[in-house]
């Protein structure tokens, strides 16, 4: 028999399973530390089968790490708590003192320390905050409206890939895919705009700031053709 790839074992029975170890980072969201998948009886069923069910697991380790505070949160209300609870955080609804009230921070003493800090907090209050817009975000909504425009997509894929790095290398991770927009200042501009010149000049610079300024960073990216002289 052939050497079986990463992740596949038999089982005694001759049937075949997938085992993947879920990263540390991740298991208290998750709630599990391995997962198991059934491939087949047999080692052709468990070939036809792998691709798909890795990439199953693959894409669950990256919703995870990538899900919205907010979503999570309600996502334990749910299960927690039920159908009728999770309704009313969503409407606002839940009265200080209540019920209701008691049990989510109940739930939310359970689950601190295990989850992010801002998940717990939406648990505890039982209030949904909806995530920034970030820059990050800002660029896959302009790729996605090039995109419904009619650009390829391989053209603004890597259009927005390059500034995704000069936006990292200048202005750092934090402030690309997790701070708000409204942390965003005059200086992160400069900062972008400086980082470009050193290697483009003025007119590309430029053409790179308009695709950045675009829906709501058009307040927060003002170029200045007359610092790129």
């Amino acid at each position: 028999m052939p050497k079986l790839p990463a992740y596949v074992f038999r089982r005694q029975n001759g049937s075949y399973r997938y085992k993947r170890n879920v990263p540390k980072k991740l298991r208290d969201l998750i709630g599990k530390d391995t997962l198991y998948r059934q491939l087949g009886e047999s080692y052709s069923e468990a070939m036809k089968a792998l691709p798909k069910v890795h990439l199953e697991i693959e894409q669950l380790f990256a919703a995870e790490e990538t899900m919205p505070a907010n979503e999570r949160a309600l996502a334990f209300i749910r299960a927690a708590l039920g159908e009728e609870v999770a309704d009313m955080v969503v409407a606002g609804q839940i009265v200080e003192y209540s019920q209701e009230d008691y049990a989510l921070n109940e739930l939310a003493q359970t689950i601190a320390g295990k989850l992010p800090q801002e998940v717990v907090r939406q648990v505890y209050n039982g209030k949904l905050q909806s995530p920034p817009m970030t820059l990050d975000t800002a660029l896959s909504e302009y790729a996605a409206y090039k995109a419904g425009e009619g650009v390829r997509d391989k053209d603004a894929a890597l259009r927005i890939k390059k500034l995704r790095k000069d936006l990292k290398s200048s202005l750092g991770e934090h402030k690309l895919e997790k701070g708000s927009l409204a942390e965003i200042t005059r200086a992160d501009a400069n900062a972008f705009r400086d980082h470009l010149l050193e290697r483009m000049k003025p007119n590309s610079v430029l053409r790179n700031v308009a695709v950045v300024k675009v829906g709501t960073l058009v307040n927060r990216f003002q170029s200045h053709p007359s610092h790129l002289s």
